[in-house]
């Protein structure tokens, strides 16, 4: 966890930056606990992993429709 947050106190002044923020985060433990804390930090964010809920993760998603393609 100390990770997480290290990296979740450097992003999160930037927020503010922008008009809003698209998460695409991992579908694990560790995805799900930095979306929550994004989400509940900044309105701004917008948690997009329902795009690619049936993978763990962005890339597993576009990897499989690759395939299929």
């Amino acid at each position: 966890m100390p990770r997480l947050v290290a990296f979740t106190d450097k992003s999160l002044p930037h927020f503010d930056n922008y008009e809003f923020i698209e998460l695409y985060r991992d579908r694990d433990e560790a995805g799900r606990k930095t979306t929550a804390l994004f989400l509940n930090e900044n309105s701004n964010c917008i948690d997009k992993s329902e795009f690619y809920a049936a993978e763990k993760d962005l890339n597993a998603w576009l990897m499989k429709r690759k395939l299929n393609l």
